[in-house]
């Protein structure tokens, strides 16, 4: 991260991050870990999960502040006006996040 690093930080940084299972609400827990294992099968990897605060502090210690943290309900709303799909924070396995470094 540092390499993308600007005095006037001038470029915008989004990421996705998997979710800490605590975060996710217990009726989508086996749904998030299905995900989880389709998602290692096809990296051939085990994927990393961080809590939203881990992120949070990952981006401060790159002295930047983070611009947005959004779920994917938030984004499916945005998107098509409701959530119907992911009604909740926790229910999309991931979420987005971004910052200008």
């Amino acid at each position: 991260m540092q390499q993308f690093k600007t005095n006037n930080k001038r470029n915008l940084i989004i990421l996705d991050y998997s979710l800490a299972e605590e975060e996710v609400p217990a009726g989508f827990i086996r749904y998030h870990q299905q995900m989880l294992q389709i998602m290692s099968s096809f990296v051939q990897q085990r994927i990393n999960m961080n809590s939203g605060g881990t992120m949070v502090e990952l981006v401060n210690s790159l002295e930047r502040q983070v611009h947005q943290v959004r779920s994917l309900s938030e984004i499916e709303e945005r998107i098509n006006g409701k959530a119907t799909i992911f009604q909740q924070r926790g229910e999309g396995v991931v979420e987005m996040l971004s910052f200008h470094i």
